[in-house]
């Protein structure tokens, strides 16, 4: 649900199916931001406040997430090695 309810946005956007490091997806109100920091969380935004965050602060460089095909959501770092994953 969160892909298809969010717009594509950061400067480094190229498809769905993956955030890297400083890209982000905003609601079509402009009121929600995921957001995949350099620091490898992932947080979730309501305006300025962080709502959620997926507490993976420092357990990785080079971090993106990906909207995998069997409908995982998953986070790996520079190693392709998973570092938080939700199904």
């Amino acid at each position: 649900i969160l892909h298809k309810t969010c717009i594509k946005s950061g400067p480094n956007y190229s498809s769905f199916s993956r955030l890297r490091e400083g890209d982000f997806l905003q609601s079509p109100n402009l009121v929600f931001i995921l957001y995949m920091k350099f620091d490898c969380n992932l947080v979730l935004y309501y305006g300025k406040i962080s709502i959620w965050d997926t507490e993976t602060s420092g357990k990785g460089i080079g971090c993106f997430l990906r909207f995998q095909k069997d409908g995982n959501l998953v986070i790996y770092n520079q190693y392709h090695n998973v570092v938080w994953s939700y199904d």
